[in-house]
C-alpha cells in the first residue's frame, strides 16, 4: 500500500514572475484503471524542469514545436509525494498535479 500526500501549492513555487511551458509533452490515454493525462515539463524563475501532471486531455493547451512557450494560467496546482517500488526498493517520488492548464496564445 502506497502512503500519498497531497499539498497544495502556489505557482509561486515553480517562478515567481512567470512560467513557461517546454514544446515537449507526454500524453497517456485513459485505461481501465486511470484517466487520460499530459505530462508537461514547466520552467520558472525559481525552479527549472519541473514535471507537471494535467488529468483530463481536454483541460490542458498542447504547445507550439518551437521554442518555449508562456504558461497563461495554471488551476489548482498541488504536490502530490507518495512511495513508489522499484525493483525491490521503495523511493518517494514528487509529482506536481494540476486542473487545468491554459497556454498564451
Amino acid at each position: 500500500m502506497a502512503d500519498l500526500q497531497v499539498l497544495p501549492v502556489g505557482q509561486e513555487v515553480i517562478g515567481k514572475t512567470g512560467l513557461f511551458v517546454l514544446p515537449n509533452f507526454t500524453e497517456r490515454p485513459a485505461t481501465t484503471y486511470n484517466d487520460a493525462y499530459r505530462d508537461f515539463e514547466v520552467s520558472g524563475d525559481v525552479q527549472n524542469g519541473v514535471r507537471i501532471r494535467v488529468y483530463g486531455l481536454e483541460n490542458s493547451d498542447i504547445p507550439k514545436d518551437k521554442g518555449m512557450q508562456k504558461i497563461e494560467s495554471l488551476t489548482g496546482l498541488v504536490m502530490t509525494v507518495g512511495s513508489v517500488r522499484s525493483r525491490g526498493k521503495s523511493k518517494d517520488e514528487i509529482v506536481f498535479e494540476a486542473k487545468k492548464m491554459k497556454l498564451a496564445k
